[in-house]
């Protein structure tokens, strides 16, 4: 223990020293690559991040510096200019830098960033820079959210995603020093997290998934438990086309399709969560289709008020239950196809939830 305590020491001297005071500040730069980003966080930080820039540019709201210098402004002319001059896009960035403060005390280490770069490759494989963006200009719309696919949260956040820092990074300069050796960014990393690093930051594990029932019933077969639930919803809203509007607003039905009104297929969102041995399934809001055209959403608390049954059981009981056949097409941001929807209603079931791409994948390649 000495002797690693004595080599430390002599290969990092400054860093070392200063855990042993009260605290010092860091100035950090680490860069992120788009193509390095761990799928199972369920987003990639590097483009979900170009994208709100590169949308709050465009509408005006945001400026960009040509370097961390902040000599010349660049508006969104500018950036488009230097899109069309270097033939790449802003919002296909690879590499994003950002620029951090790090307040290092022997138990605790606060981050706060200050900055961000943006660059990639362009023609002939020269780097383009799309400049400093300071974080002051940006931090208001931090708390605007990611699109996530199915292994990501239902929710997360800009800022919270710079908080918890579960995205693929690596440690390129301290103070003066480039960082190029990984044993001295690896005792640094682990310096000034292993421990200390704690963020207030709540995130929701939840999945938000959409599915849909069908009424795919044949004349002469048993109807089933989804055909009976359709039929009954039909029926009730059938018997007073005003209701129709009062609960989906939207709805743009001429007086030949309300005549004839019959739900073909409905749509339901759910909030999905789990205890490690059994799903827990909330309804919110369910959508209607009749004859193409669609409802806005309703409620599900409204709709658990609604007295519609089915075989003497609320309507509302049925579908929470959901022992129906049913088409599962989104988790969070991330669209199902119809073909894979067995293969994601299984995976689900695993609870391995930040890893539902790969299972699929993996069940898909061994056909089950």
């Amino acid at each position: 223990m000495r002797t690693k305590a004595f080599l430390i020491l002599f290969f990092f001297p400054e860093f070392f020293l200063s855990l042993n005071s009260y605290a010092t500040v860091y100035k950090v730069t680490v860069w992120l690559n788009a193509f390095d980003q761990n799928e199972k966080t369920g987003y990639n930080f590097v483009t979900e991040f170009a994208g709100l820039v590169y949308s709050e540019l465009t509408k005006g709201h945001l400026i960009l510096w040509d370097t961390y210098k902040r000599e010349n402004r660049l508006d969104a002319a500018a950036v488009s200019s230097l899109e069309k001059s270097s033939g790449v896009s802003f919002l296909h960035i690879q590499n994003l830098y950002i620029y951090e403060y790090w307040n290092v005390k022997r138990s605790k280490t606060k981050i706060q960033p200050y900055g961000f770069v943006f660059t990639t490759r362009g023609k002939g494989d020269k780097e383009v820079s799309f400049g400093f963006l300071e974080y002051k200009d940006i931090k208001k719309y931090l708390n605007s959210y990611m699109q996530t696919n199915a292994n990501g949260p239902m929710s997360i956040s800009f800022l919270q995603a710079l908080n918890v820092k579960e995205y693929t990074f690596n440690l390129i300069q301290v103070n003066n020093e480039k960082i190029t050796d990984k044993s001295r960014s690896d005792f640094i990393l682990q310096s000034a997290f292993a421990g200390k690093y704690k963020p207030k930051v709540e995130i929701d594990a939840r999945k938000l998934i959409l599915y849909k029932i069908v009424d795919d019933y044949q004349p002469g077969q048993k109807q089933s438990t989804k055909t009976l639930l359709l039929s009954q919803i039909s029926r009730y809203f059938k018997e007073d086309p005003n209701l129709i509007f009062s609960y989906a607003d939207t709805f743009r039905l001429n007086q030949v399709l309300l005549n004839n009104f019959k739900i073909n297929e409905l749509i339901v969102a759910e909030i999905l969560d789990h205890n490690r041995q059994y799903l827990i399934n909330e309804p919110v809001s369910i959508i209607f289709n009749s004859g193409g055209y669609y409802s806005s959403p309703i409620s599900f608390e409204i709709f658990k008020k609604l007295p519609i049954t089915v075989n003497l059981r609320d309507a509302s009981e049925i579908l929470k239950e959901k022992s129906f056949d049913f088409t599962l097409f989104r988790i969070n941001s991330q669209e199902i196809k119809p073909e894979e929807s067995s293969f994601y209603i299984s995976a689900l079931k695993t609870f391995h939830w930040n890893e539902l791409t790969t299972l699929v994948y993996k069940m898909k390649e061994q056909g089950k």
